[in-house]
């Protein structure tokens, strides 16, 4: 396996259109920002450009931010939810993306937008001006896989909430050294850093009353990894949402992390990630995102809850679909059968052959990860690579 190989800092040549698109705190809380650097205290050098281009830009757009915190006041913090949201789970790289890409295809239903999650503290106010921003200032795909990218294509809602407070995982993104502080406090609710639970919980419902508002009152499809944690939380606040869970074979989602915070951190971090602590940071988010998905999820009602793996999404999306809608009692499955289609069609295309796990992954995911081969019954494999005896399987559960 070789080691984790961030990007060096961008030279102080490199193009502005890119410099500047792929920043994701650019339009975000300055408060915030500034309490984090504050906090964190270390800018490493390389990147003060990136740094400076942040603070600059979301220090001009304050003046937005506070407007429309007086403006919609009623609307954010008031303002009811029509319909409980629909709840993707699963760690990174499980295929939440894929399931997220389909759901969004559905004209009843609605998803927090790039958009919004990069400004959701101006959407109100300059909606046409930041879609069109966003058009054109994004990559046209995403760095972590390459799927496309929009300002309308489904997004994170974690992204959103890192730009209205401090009570995100994702301002690791800007300083991995804080990553286990943060996921501790932002995802588990520990530690001495942890939000007051009721505080989040009221941030969380602004930026869903947000959303709801920006999709003419649809019912929303959240997708955030770190939700999978959270469950309890969830139920606080929505007692009748519904629940996905999609999980992978354990072995290609540690390598694909690895990929997905070499890419990401390699394009927002202004401090140099140490390659070992990201190591066990990857380990760690995984030991406890799913500890605590299967110590909460019997709390979620019966019939609220699904499994899906995803090589049943991969290898039959539109059947999944239909099993999801049914089970799930999510509407009429043929109202969006066709748009769920082509997009199904153009996600197979983006699916590559992925190597088999080295001997080194098969060690690590062995020694770290041992419960993952009981439910939903992943093969655990022998370091040299040969498939050991697999736990008995379990049919995917609905609750």
């Amino acid at each position: 396996m070789r080691p984790l190989d961030f990007d060096p800092p961008p030279p102080p040549w490199a193009p502005w259109r890119a410099s500047i698109a792929r920043q994701p705190r650019m339009f975000g809380s300055l408060a915030t920002w500034l309490r984090l650097m504050g906090r964190e205290g270390q800018v490493d050098p390389g990147y003060w450009a990136r740094t400076l281009m942040v603070t600059l830009v979301s220090g001009l757009t304050t003046p937005l931010r506070l407007w429309e915190d007086f403006r919609y006041r009623d609307l954010l913090h008031h303002a009811p939810i029509p319909q409980p949201p629909i709840f993707i789970l699963g760690h990174w790289r499980s295929g939440t993306t894929a399931l997220h890409y389909l759901f969004a295809r559905d004209p009843r239903l609605g998803v927090v937008s790039t958009a919004l999650a990069a400004a959701p503290g101006i959407s109100l106010t300059c909606g046409r001006t930041l879609q069109a921003l966003v058009a054109a200032l994004a990559p046209p795909t995403r760095p972590m896989d390459d799927l496309p990218l929009s300002a309308e294509s489904p997004q994170e809602e974690e992204l959103a909430i890192s730009n209205l407070s401090d009570w995100s995982l994702y301002q690791f993104f800007g300083f991995p050294s804080a990553a286990r502080r943060l996921f501790d406090a932002t995802v588990l609710f520990e530690g001495r850093d942890a939000p007051p639970r009721e505080a989040w919980r009221a941030v969380y419902l602004r930026l869903v009353r947000l959303a709801t508002e920006m999709n003419g009152g649809r019912r929303l499809v959240l997708k955030s990894p770190t939700n999978t944690a959270r469950i309890p939380e969830l139920l606080a606040m929505f007692p009748d949402a519904r629940f996905i869970h999609i999980h992978r074979d354990p072995y290609p989602v540690y390598d694909s992390t690895r990929q997905l915070w070499e890419r990401v951190l390699g394009v927002t971090t202004v401090q140099r990630p140490d390659p070992t602590e990201m190591e066990q940071n990857i380990v760690y988010f995984y030991q406890m995102l799913m500890e605590r998905y299967f110590a909460d999820r019997s709390l979620i009602p019966p019939g609220h809850l699904a499994e899906v793996a995803q090589t049943e999404l991969a290898n039959d999306p539109m059947g999944t679909m239909r099993r999801l809608y049914g089970e799930l009692s999510l509407g009429k499955f043929e109202d969006a059968e066709t748009a769920m289609t082509e997009t199904a069609q153009r996600l197979a295309s983006h699916t590559g052959h992925r190597p088999p796990p080295g001997p080194e992954t098969i060690a690590r995911v062995n020694q770290a990860w041992q419960f993952a081969f009981g439910p939903p019954g992943y093969p655990q494999r022998e370091a040299e690579g040969r498939p050991a005896l697999a736990p008995p399987r379990c049919s995917p559960t609905v609750r």
